[in-house]
């Protein structure tokens, strides 16, 4: 039985998704990611810990904030407020988002408990229809395993479908813990290349393509691929992509063409941007990369 009172953090937890598992799906987004892509669309998912919010736009200028803040860790200069984030971290107040007014600062991030979050979950049920279900997300679900797992026991328990998000970078007690309560998994190859894997996201991608492996013998498997031109997008990679796929019996690769929505979250979290020149992909090129996957026998989706 579920641990109804355990406790994680999430970010965000949304409706009506149908692009996340099989169809209309409720995604909990949990803080926290072992990797940090270069072009992470979720930044504020990156850290498990709550942080500030900074919406420049908003801000009147009134250092109500400023004055507020007990850890002394926010200051006003002529690009707006500025927080240091190493005093920010240690503040569990949080007395300056209440000072604001205007609501320039907000939280991101909140403690849940699995009966919190169930909560949500079960006002989505009339909509699933079925075949629909809840996908956790990120963050990286694998990063809060025992909160994770816990949400995923009381989904089966309620007898909905499960799906989740991940790179699977962790050990293979967890993975065997996740395959228990998970009817599906997404999981991302951001490169086949260990030492390019390193560079664009911190990390080495052996276990994550080890785990891969075994997952694969247990449960369908999705592996989804971001396209980032001139990084991951070649014809090799490609093709020794879908050649690894075609291997371990997984049948389909989704492929996701880069994108900048995210950018103005980096500002607003204190963090920089760091592939602001890289533009996305064409679609003749995403139909490309689509050929290249098929010729090797695996299904391709854009």
């Amino acid at each position: 039985m579920a641990n109804l009172k355990k406790e994680g953090i999430i970010f965000d937890i949304q409706s009506l998704s149908f692009h996340d598992g099989p169809g209309t799906r409720t995604l909990v987004f949990l803080k926290g990611c072992p990797l940090k892509c270069l072009w992470c669309a979720n930044p504020e998912g990156q850290r498990r810990e709550t942080e500030i919010r900074y919406y420049l736009t908003k801000c009147k200028g009134c250092l109500e904030c400023e004055k507020a803040c007990n850890s002394k860790a926010l200051a006003f200069n002529n690009s707006g407020i500025s927080i240091d984030k190493s005093k920010c971290s240690e503040c569990k107040e949080r007395s300056c988002v209440e000072a604001c007014y205007n609501e320039a600062l907000t939280v991101v991030g909140k403690i849940a408990t699995v009966k919190d979050v169930m909560k949500s979950i079960k006002r989505d049920i009339p909509y699933y229809r079925g075949e629909g279900g809840v996908t956790l997300s990120g963050g990286d679900p694998t990063y809060q395993p025992e909160f994770a797992i816990e949400i995923l026991k009381a989904c089966k328990e309620e007898y909905i479908n499960t799906a989740i998000e991940s790179a699977m970078l962790t050990s293979m007690e967890i993975v065997k813990e996740f395959i228990a309560y998970t009817d599906l998994f997404l999981i991302d190859i951001k490169h086949m290349d260990p030492n390019k894997h390193r560079e664009l996201t911190g990390v080495t991608n052996e276990m994550i393509l080890e785990n891969i492996k075994i997952i694969a013998q247990h449960r369908p498997v999705i592996v989804r691929i971001p396209i980032i031109p001139g990084f991951n997008d070649d014809k090799e990679n490609m093709l020794e992509t879908a050649r690894f796929c075609f291997k371990n019996n997984i049948s389909r690769i989704n492929i996701l063409p880069y994108h900048k929505l995210g950018q103005a979250k980096y500002n607003q979290l204190g963090l920089e941007y760091k592939m602001p020149e890289i533009s996305a992909p064409e679609n003749r090129e995403m139909e490309h990369i689509k050929q290249l996957i098929e010729s090797e026998g695996v299904i391709c989706v854009i």
